[in-house]
């Protein structure tokens, strides 16, 4: 008497998985992004570096050029415009 499991269909993709990776890599490889390890890390390394680019950029960006917006600088007609709540937030000169 011999017993017999059904192979499941799912463990295939499981095989594939090497514990040895990174989540990160190992995601990149699985959704055919890319095709080595080496090119996963490139990927990888490429977006931190683009992200920590952006964010340099963002942290050192000044704004227009430091003036500060009194209420007496508006326009009338748009002053009309702005409701009190909002238009009490802005500073005044006086």
């Amino acid at each position: 008497m011999s017993v017999e499991f059904k192979e499941r269909r799912g463990i295939s993709s499981a095989k594939k998985y090497n514990t040895n990776n990174s989540f990160m890599v190992n995601a990149l490889i699985e959704m055919g992004i890319v095709k080595s390890v080496r090119s996963a890390n490139i990927v990888l390394i490429s977006v931190i570096v683009i992200c920590s680019v952006i964010g340099i950029w963002f942290y050192w960006q000044k704004p227009s050029d430091g003036q500060i917006l009194y209420r007496e600088d508006i326009p009338d007609e748009l002053v009309d415009q702005i409701p009190d709540d909002q238009l009490r937030k802005i500073p005044s000169r006086k």
